[in-house]
């Protein structure tokens, strides 16, 4: 969105400089037990995929929403069962974009920001 890149490292998101330097860091709160495991950067948004591994190896996932250039929360977001676990893309414009099998056939699914 702005030239730089995103890294994400543990509870904080590195932006880096197309030199190579860090110019920014983004600390975030995650719920105990998640891991931050992907982020996506879109426009004014990046979006964090967090994981929480569960029983007989079941994950948990929630999204974290934060403004990029303050760094705010602007929502977390907990999937329904209707649209799983999968999550494979995030956009400013449509939201969230789920993978969803319906009996037998897949489907995509957006799910955009409230």
């Amino acid at each position: 969105p702005d030239g730089n890149l995103y890294l994400l490292r543990g509870s904080e998101i590195l932006a880096i400089s197309e030199a190579g330097a860090v110019v920014r860091r983004i600390k975030f709160d995650k719920p105990r037990d998640f891991v931050a495991t992907k982020i996506v950067a879109s426009r004014s948004l990046v979006a964090i995929w967090l994981n929480k591994q569960g029983e007989k190896n079941t994950v948990t996932s929630n999204f974290l929403v934060l403004n990029l250039s303050s760094g705010d929360p602007l929502a977390l977001y907990v999937p329904s069962e209707e649209l799983g676990e999968t999550a494979v893309s995030f956009s400013n414009e449509e939201g969230f974009t789920f993978f969803v099998i319906d009996q037998g056939h897949v489907r995509l699914v957006s799910a955009p920001l409230k």
